[in-house]
């Protein structure tokens, strides 16, 4: 796969369910972690309980955590991250790999920022949170 265009990764919020998705909050870096907790199952070796014990885990807890940093920029798209963040509701998402294919999930709002300097733009950061199965949709 050929290496791809950073501004292509897109973080989409559904403003209707998930059937129309628009962008996230103006982000102009987006991150993105894929997380599974391993829990572990190591038992000694009852045939050999003075020998080497080898680690053995199962899976655990599996979670996505998506942030960026960007500008202010649709009073719409921060209002609804302030009443997701506020109401404890959620959003549902969609972030496009390019190259790769499409996660859909639905996320909570963990941090929502507001920052700026003297001469610049309104800056805002966003955490955002998985609640529930992330589902993974290879590109054709």
């Amino acid at each position: 796969m050929p290496k791809q265009n950073a501004r292509a990764l897109l973080v989409q919020y559904s403003t209707d369910g998930g059937t129309t998705y628009e962008p996230l909050a103006g982000l102009t870096t987006r991150n993105i972690s894929l997380n599974g907790n391993l829990v572990d199952i190591t038992s000694i070796n009852t045939a050999d309980p003075g020998g080497t014990v080898w680690r053995e885990t199962i899976a655990g807890i599996q979670s996505m955590d998506v942030s960026g940093n960007g500008f202010f920029e649709s009073k719409t798209q921060f209002q609804a991250l302030i009443d997701a963040k506020n109401d404890g509701t959620y959003l549902d998402l969609q972030i496009t790999c390019p190259g790769l294919g499409d996660f859909t999930g639905t996320f909570a709002v963990g941090t929502v920022g507001l920052g700026g300097e003297l001469e610049g733009a309104i800056t805002q950061t966003v955490e955002l949170q998985s609640s529930g199965a992330v589902t993974f949709t290879p590109e054709a």
